[in-house]
């Protein structure tokens, strides 16, 4: 064989390898396709900072013990695992990723080469914590999941607004130069707070672009359950109420002043810190059967399928928890 034939043998092995190589590497950075009408994250969790998400039977949550690092556990709170070295929160995912705001310029977590490289922006991990990416780097808020398309609040700058970015990190574009909250979505739209012209509840259609008004008034925190809204009126003393979408007939579910709130599919849970009434409570649906959890003030009311998260300005760098079983009192959650 004479040495031009084998350099040429050589050179085709060399392309060949490395053909396979990006391949590979292409291959490994697609995020499957999602099925329309995917949402990520619950839009509950998600107002309340999105510390904690359920997904699968685990439950990855914002450690406040830990510098607000991500951890894994189960959804009995066994077996838990360390996943991230910075500040995480806003999360949410499907299948075997997550989505994510980190941030090292904030809190007690690591996240810094030498301490001067910070992190900051939307990223994405497989839920093992593997494979860790910044999809867009920004000072950002609120992340949100729907569809095929990873949608976040920039805070100021040229792309301040509603912004959005495909799952692998591609074509990343301002949606609506208007500080619109993503969280509350259902079937491709995002339900949101004014904030320009008004504090009414406005829809943001994200596979047309299109917007409108729904409801008047001063709505905030909005939580979609079928073709219900439930809210904190701002302007009726931030009493909790529900309104029908279709109707617009609205009613009020409690008088007490409330500071936050989620929800599951039957039961209501929200803090006050009201003079006279500081406490965490519970209700129905229909407002009916209201008790409290346990007095003090508290905020950040995240919920899985068997507990009640939230946390206290008393104890900044704490979680509490409080098993919706009603087998226990609201105690000091340690990830051990």
């Amino acid at each position: 064989m004479s040495k031009k034939v084998l350099i040429f043998i050589i050179l085709g092995l060399v392309l060949v390898g490395l053909g396979i190589g990006v391949t590979v590497s292409i291959l490994g950075s697609t995020v499957p396709k999602n099925p329309d009408g995917t949402v990520g994250g619950n839009a509950g969790n998600l107002h309340n900072g999105g510390l904690v998400h359920e997904m699968d039977g685990k439950v990855y949550f914002s450690n406040l013990a830990d510098g607000e690092c991500m951890y894994v556990m189960n959804v009995d709170e066994t077996n838990p695992k360390k996943l991230t070295e910075m500040r995480t929160y806003s999360i949410c995912g499907i299948g075997n990723y997550l989505f994510f705001h980190q941030d090292s310029l904030k809190g007690n977590g690591g996240g810094t080469f030498g301490g001067t490289v910070k992190f900051y922006g939307v990223f994405r991990s497989k839920t093992n914590g593997k494979d860790v990416e910044c999809l867009y780097r920004d000072t950002i808020d609120q992340v949100q999941l729907i569809d095929n398309r990873i949608y976040f609040r920039v805070i100021t700058g040229d792309r301040a607004g509603l912004n959005s970015v495909a799952p692998n990190g591609t074509d990343n574009r301002l949606d609506v130069p208007d500080q619109i909250s993503p969280v509350c979505a259902q079937d491709g739209i995002i339900y949101y707070t004014g904030t320009t012209n008004d504090h009414s509840l406005h829809r943001y259609n994200t596979r047309t672009g299109s917007t409108g008004m729904i409801l008047g008034g001063s709505i905030w925190y909005p939580i979609i359950q079928g073709d219900t809204v439930y809210y904190i009126d701002a302007a009726a003393g931030y009493h909790l109420c529900r309104a029908s979408l279709g109707s617009g007939n609205v009613q009020t579910l409690t008088y007490d002043r409330v500071d936050s709130f989620n929800m599951t599919s039957n039961r209501i849970y929200y803090s006050t810190s009201q003079e006279g009434d500081q406490s965490l409570k519970t209700m129905s649906l229909d407002g009916s059967n209201c008790r409290i959890l346990a007095p003090g003030i508290y905020a950040n009311i995240n919920l899985t399928s068997q507990y009640l998260y939230c946390t206290s300005p008393n104890t900044p760098d704490a979680l509490y928890h409080y098993p919706l079983n009603g087998n226990g009192g609201l105690s000091l959650f340690q990830a051990q």
